[in-house]
């Protein structure tokens, strides 16, 4: 195996007092959907704005959950932005849905109004709008375009805890939104994810989901297990105390990136962004150049990642539903030449200065430019 970076791409939290708040779920003997877990509901609705938050067992368990409460299944047609880890199309195909691609912005790397009406037709049942990278897609505009054609939205927030649009809340827009806790994210609990809505008939059909349709001792309901751990929970809650904390550091540190001559992901108008992840563009750099910056990155100890994925180009997906790179044009471009470098609560700003010059170093040797 590979020795482990000196500067990691991510790095989970860990102190004692999630020691101790973990310790103290362990001796409780209780360890999945109980207090914990519950107490960590409510603060999301609070983080949210939302009435109801249901936590499960994954941010793909929440996509799937999601769905399923909002009727998506065979026959079903769904909307994905091609610019995406592969989970919310997935989580689509497998209750039975046709996924269909949409382009992102060059400047934002989200969805828009705009690129959504090349898929926007009338056999539509799901638009899914995705916060790229913790940046705020525009979800206000999203939500008024689909309302006209009768089409619901989920708003995939997996990367916006603690984003905002406007003044709102990200995981407020849609009928429903979900958050991930992936140990990448903001917040994690290891593994986790968590359903949001305003809508009662929808957040419990979620809680029948995650539970076998459990309702009062008895099964009203067909079901899975998605349960959320109450070690996960705990984690989460000491972290959501530190959230504002949180927030700060990564935007001094994205700050500090932001000074370097790269092209990177540009919010729209009246958007706070978590700075989840430092994805960029290296301007004058192709896909081949690219991958030799990743792997310059790591012959010096740094630890890197594509951007994102095209799901144009992922072949499982692609052989199923026909994609083509053709219709999804920017999202393949970011796919090419977009990276992601380290953003995360254990580096210093002298860390990033170092990561910094060797993005430097390698685009004066290898011809990128401003």
């Amino acid at each position: 195996m590979p020795p482990i970076a000196r500067i990691r791409l991510a790095s989970p939290p860990s102190d004692e007092r999630i020691h101790e708040r973990v310790r103290r779920v362990i001796d409780s003997g209780q360890l999945v959907a109980g207090p914990a877990v519950a107490e960590f509901e409510e603060r999301l609705c609070a983080v949210s704005g939302r009435r109801h938050a249901v936590a499960v067992s994954s941010g793909t368990a929440a996509l799937m959950a999601a769905m399923a409460a909002m009727g998506i299944g065979q026959g079903s047609v769904v909307l994905v932005p091609a610019l995406t880890f592969p989970a919310p199309a997935m989580a689509a195909a497998f209750l039975g849905a046709t996924v269909r691609l949409c382009d992102v912005d060059r400047d934002t790397f989200n969805i828009s109004v705009d690129t959504l009406e090349a898929g926007l037709r009338e056999d539509v049942s799901l638009v899914i709008a995705i916060d790229q990278f913790g940046a705020p897609a525009p979800c206000a505009a999203i939500e008024a375009r689909c309302a006209a054609a009768g089409i619901p939205v989920l708003v995939d927030a997996a990367c916006s805890i603690g984003s905002s649009l406007g003044g709102r809340p990200c995981g407020s827009f849609g009928q429903a939104a979900i958050y991930s806790f992936h140990p990448r994210k903001i917040i994690t609990t290891g593994e986790g994810g968590a359903v949001l809505t305003d809508d009662p008939l929808l957040a419990r059909a979620v809680r029948h989901l995650r539970n076998f349709g459990l309702e009062d001792g008895r099964f009203a309901g067909m079901g899975i297990n998605l349960r959320p751990s109450e070690i996960g929970a705990a984690m989460g809650l000491v972290q959501l105390d530190d959230l504002d904390r949180i927030l700060a550091q990564r935007r001094m540190l994205a700050d500090i990136y932001r000074q370097l001559p790269l092209r990177f992901q540009r919010p729209v108008d009246g958007a706070w962004m978590n700075h989840q992840t430092m994805a960029a563009i290296i301007p004058g750099i192709d896909e081949e150049r690219r991958n030799g910056l990743m792997a310059f990155l790591r012959e010096n100890g740094v630890e890197s990642q594509l951007a994102s994925y095209c799901l144009s180009r992922l072949d499982g997906l692609k052989e199923k539903f026909d994609f083509s790179d053709d219709r999804v044009p920017e999202a393949l471009q970011i796919y090419r030449t977009g990276i992601s470098l380290p953003l995360h609560g254990a580096l210093s700003p002298d860390d990033v200065q170092e990561v910094s010059q060797l993005v430097l170093r390698f685009m004066a040797d290898n011809g990128g430019h401003a």
